[in-house]
């Protein structure tokens, strides 16, 4: 399956659907609640949802525009949605438009060059659907025939332990190394070294592969982000085949015993991998 910031969805032609998702998506992004600004047929001014705090009041207008083919119509309404905005009485911070239209470098430098009190924000429909597909329960909710409910197999779940458990493994061995390696001083570390950054980088790759191909699934377990963790600053590994040749291996090698000269980075990876492990048995376990 597609990572979430590569898949597509379809887009709905419903403005009051996709005022309800909007809603969903802005709660998300900025982490509180937004309501619906009055109801059915009253005067808006430009709001159709609105969140107030102590502090600010975030306001936002939705326009489910599904053809891209007009940049100036949407420029126009939205300047005339803030025009709108400026009259009310709410002492606004913040004005999110949330357009289903593809990302348009001509709105964003319209919008941008808007003088105005309050700061202008425009959320795109790539935006829109990146968070929908990341949230799980958003992506339930709106597309419910998208959602794979199809257990990881243990086969699967057997290796990704095992990439973990190696990746641990090689963690403390770079760990202990790095302290007294030296490079072409002895042969029989060279070799245990280089089929250590092997294995390494080979249990990294398969395990970035795992995530992405049941996403979804360990989001479910909250695991995607712990994998995603373990994999994001991993360093990288070129063997002696790759561009540089002998150079690039010693640079590369170099460069993981660096890393892991560091303790905390170890602790780190080591940690790491015991909470997805964690996960992933705690899953394999369920009914």
């Amino acid at each position: 399956m597609p990572s979430e910031n590569m898949m597509r969805i379809p887009k709905t032609k419903s403005p009051e659907e996709f005022e309800k998702i909007c809603q969903d998506v802005l709660e998300h992004i900025y982490k509180r609640q937004f309501e619906l600004y009055g109801r059915k047929g009253q005067k808006q001014d430009g709001i159709d949802l609105i969140s107030f705090s102590e502090k600010d009041v975030f306001v936002a207008q939705c326009k489910n525009y599904i053809s891209n083919s007009d940049s100036n119509a949407l420029i126009e309404k939205i300047k005339k949605d803030i025009d709108s905005a400026k009259k009310e009485e709410l002492k606004i911070s913040k004005f999110v438009v949330m357009t289903a239209t593809d990302r348009d470098a001509k709105v964003q430098s319209a919008i941008f060059n808007i003088q105005c009190d309050f700061k202008i924000e425009v959320k795109f429909w790539d935006e829109i659907e990146e968070v929908i597909c990341k949230k799980i329960y958003i992506l339930k909710k709106y597309y419910p025939n998208l959602i794979i409910d199809e257990k990881i197999k243990k086969e699967k779940l057997n290796k990704a332990i095992k990439h973990l458990n190696n990746i641990k493994s090689i963690s403390n061995l770079f760990n202990e190394l790095a302290k007294v390696y030296q490079v072409a001083h002895d042969e029989s570390n060279d070799i245990q070294i280089y089929n250590a950054c092997v294995t390494m980088w080979n249990s990294v790759n398969k395990l970035k592969n795992f995530k992405s191909n049941w996403n979804l699934q360990l989001e479910k377990i909250n695991a995607d982000k712990v994998i995603e963790h373990i994999s994001k600053d991993m360093p990288e590994f070129y063997d002696a085949q790759s561009s540089g040749g002998a150079a690039n291996l010693i640079v590369s090698i170099q460069s993981y015993l660096d890393f892991f000269r560091i303790e905390e980075n170890m602790i780190n990876k080591v940690e790491s991998c015991d909470t997805a492990i964690k996960l992933l048995k705690e899953y394999s376990e369920r009914d």
